[in-house]
């Protein structure tokens, strides 16, 4: 009788923990890849969209904190066209920028089985802080902008994104206050570098997923409810 009690007990043990790993997902807490596409230059001498663009390059590190918020710290480079101004003729402007930056999916982005909520698809928007050392000299930028991410695999991630920096100088265009506005003016006096780029990103450092006890949808997908 003894026996037969701790036999059942064990298959109980046996069928809980068995269902917990058939729906349990593991989550990855580091996004770690490349970019590249194009940059171009906003100021005194371009007001146009996308003019004189050229490649650039990058790569980045995210750190995620759930399936709506990471942290990214992204380093890239290249060189956007300067079109003549007056009688100051074109050039171009080599750059390499790094900012941290925080990212917002609008769903809950990822593949977990225990969360029926989770999709592979996203668009997201971020916002930081950067700092830019150009041809001209080196100088602070506000970094904000959109994308989308596209989670292909458990691991594998594509993206597209467009960003805008927000320099804290005016002579990002070697340039330097033609319009003799003597600095004043956060948005009237300062340069603009953009940037559109395609990434792919591969996920590491494997989060287990938790117990989801408190989570209505665990019951579903498992046999511990029949159980009791």
């Amino acid at each position: 009788m003894m026996k037969r009690r701790y036999f059942r007990t064990f298959l109980l043990i046996f069928s809980f923990l068995a269902s917990v790993s058939a729906t349990a997902q593991d989550d990855y807490k580091l996004d770690i890849g490349l970019l590249g596409g194009g940059s171009f230059y906003l100021g005194d001498s371009n007001p146009t969209l996308f003019k004189g663009t050229r490649p650039c390059f990058g790569a980045f590190g995210k750190y995620i904190i759930d399936g709506r918020w990471e942290i990214a710290l992204q380093a890239y480079g290249g060189a956007t066209d300067i079109p003549a101004f007056y009688n100051i003729p074109a050039s171009r402007t080599v750059f390499g920028d790094i900012s941290i930056m925080g990212e917002f999916n609008f769903f809950n982005y990822g593949i977990k089985k225990y969360d029926k909520t989770a999709k592979r698809v996203t668009p997201y928007i971020f916002a930081g802080v950067g700092l830019t050392i150009h041809s001209y000299g080196i100088a602070p930028n506000i970094p904000f902008g959109l994308g989308m991410k596209v989670k292909a695999t458990k691991r594998l991630n594509f993206g597209l994104s467009w960003r805008m920096h927000k320099l804290m100088t005016d002579n990002f265009d070697n340039l330097h206050d033609p319009d003799r506005l003597n600095g004043k003016g956060l948005f009237n006096n300062k340069d603009w570098f953009s940037s559109a780029s395609l990434s792919i990103s591969y996920n590491f450092w494997k989060d287990c997923a938790p117990c989801r006890r408190n989570q209505p949808e665990y019951y579903k997908n498992t046999r511990y409810k029949l159980q009791r």
